[in-house]
């Protein structure tokens, strides 16, 4: 890293950086449609597909290898994931918070026994860190397997299941 200039130098580059970022957002507001690269019936039918899945009529999602967008009913989009959760327990909230007292027990054990933050004297804040308490649930994404062969062209490739 370079040495710090004056303190006078140090304000003009501030003042400097202030400027650009003033001037560049001044010119993205008024030239909004510059920088576009889709033409307008490109525009039109990214504005359809936005429209589309507001009123959730379609899904639009990222495939697993490619990264490609992919478009789905949601009809499509749940069947695909059925096979990963159609096995799954569901839990009620008592439940779920006695799982999140056992893994909150076992976290204050590990806490102790890797003697965290002992040297810094931060025991209780690391503990009160590391605890969860009324945590929101993971979400499931699938996407679609776009590398994999597949035999019905209404239903897709098969998904991969991810949680966030």
């Amino acid at each position: 890293m370079p040495k710090p200039l004056e303190t006078k130098e140090e304000v003009k580059l501030q003042c400097l950086r202030n400027e650009l970022m003033k001037m560049t957002e001044e010119y993205t507001e008024n030239n909004k449609n510059a920088f576009s690269n889709l033409n307008k019936e490109q525009k039109a039918g990214l504005k359809s597909l936005t429209e589309r899945q507001k009123n959730k009529e379609i899904v639009v999602f990222q495939t697993d290898k490619s990264g490609k967008m992919i478009v789905d009913s949601p009809e499509n989009y749940i069947e695909g994931a059925k096979p990963h959760v159609q096995n799954d327990d569901v839990i009620n909230m008592d439940e779920y918070n006695k799982i999140e007292e056992v893994i909150s027990a076992h976290t204050v054990c590990w806490i102790r026994m890797l003697q965290a933050a002992k040297d810094s004297g931060d025991e209780k804040r690391y503990k009160s860190s590391m605890l969860t308490h009324n945590s929101q649930l993971s979400t499931l994404y699938t996407y679609r397997k776009d590398h994999k062969e597949y035999e019905d062209k209404n239903k897709g490739p098969p998904v991969r299941p991810l949680c966030d």
